[in-house]
């Protein structure tokens, strides 16, 4: 080990079981084949993060799901500074580089990465911009080529305020498609309406549904990407038009996902599945992946932009999930590793 290295270090756990995370000073080991070790400077907390500690998100597909019940590291995503360097690495890395990272234990002082999951921070962004750089921007590149591939004219989606919400609506914009968002309050129309949105309708209204079906209509919209679950997902397949596909990609309603009827799918050909970044992630090659950062990357200054809204420590992260449960709509909260 190297001498300026430490030969212990701080990472955030959980037990997954519903109960609260902690800090905990596990050995640092250093870099094997294809990996690079970085020093931590910042992190996001995502909707996913709040999950793998509470146990009902597995972070990795099929057999390498996590089970509940089970200690595990918190994070997915952050930014730092490659301190060492192993053998045979996919995706050349050097020594000093400022990066931003894909990686289960983000939440941490310091973490091992797979060299084609780490990408250079652009020359004149900062580590804290760095941090939230791939899972949010790299979603909506995502769900945008699901959308093309399909042939879809214009999209639908709930939990549009989010900072992925607004990604959404600039992206799709830029791209040529229109979006049809749904928001929880008033006041939030307008502002979307700013970041370039078609329509926005609340889902508290009383006429929701007949707005969302006849728009839904007039647009072709034969999209949609459902944050929430639970009964909304239902309601808006059962106001999309035929052939329409439904995808989930949250879940921030655990009850069981309802609302549509037999009709939907028998007689109108509607699809409703889920939408997973990491499954798709992992059946990338080494240089498919560099291509979908770099795509995300590209865009992190104007339509995939986010707001940093409030930076905590490390040691206030309780505090931070707090903070960011009541104000994730307003943009990113961080945690600072160091």
């Amino acid at each position: 080990m190297e001498s300026s290295l430490p030969k212990t270090f701080k990472a955030i756990f959980s037990n997954g079981d519903g109960k609260d995370a902690y800090i905990k000073e596990i050995p640092l080991e250093m870099p094997g084949k294809n990996q690079v070790l970085i020093k931590v400077d910042s992190v996001p907390i995502n909707p996913s993060d709040l999950g793998t500690i509470i146990g009902v998100y597995s972070v990795f597909p099929d057999e390498k799901a996590l089970p509940q019940n089970t200690e595990r590291r918190i994070g997915l995503e952050g930014s730092g500074t490659i301190v060492a360097v192993g053998e045979d690495l996919k995706v050349k890395h050097e020594k000093g580089s400022q990066v931003s990272f894909f990686q289960l234990g983000s939440w941490a002082e310091y973490v091992l990465v797979n060299s084609e999951d780490v990408c250079p921070i652009k020359k004149g962004r900062s580590l804290e911009q760095g941090a939230s750089a791939f899972i949010n921007p790299a979603t909506v590149v995502f769900m945008y080529r699901t959308a093309q591939q399909g042939g879809h004219k214009a999209m639908i989606q709930d939990a549009a305020t989010s900072s992925l919400g607004k990604m959404m609506i600039r992206y799709f914009k830029q791209n040529g498609k229109k979006s049809i968002n749904i928001v929880r309050r008033d006041d939030a129309i307008e502002e979307l309406k700013k970041e370039g949105a078609d329509y926005v309708f609340n889902q508290n209204d009383p006429d929701f549904e007949s707005k969302l079906k006849e728009a839904a209509n007039k647009l072709e919209a034969t999209i949609a990407f459902d944050a929430i679950a639970g009964e909304m997902a239902g309601k808006i397949l059962r106001n999309m038009p035929a052939h329409s596909e439904l995808y989930i990609y949250g879940f921030r309603d655990q009850s069981p996902v309802g609302g549509a009827s037999f009709a939907d799918f028998l007689l109108h050909d509607k699809v409703m599945k889920g939408l997973w970044l990491t499954r798709y992630y992992y059946t990338l090659s080494p240089e498919e992946r560099q291509k979908l950062w770099q795509e995300a990357q590209q865009n992190l200054d104007g339509t995939l932009r986010s707001e940093i809204i409030k930076t905590f420590k490390m040691e206030e992260f309780a505090e931070a999930i707090k903070f960011y449960d009541k104000n994730s709509s307003k943009g990113k909260v961080l945690l600072k590793m160091s």
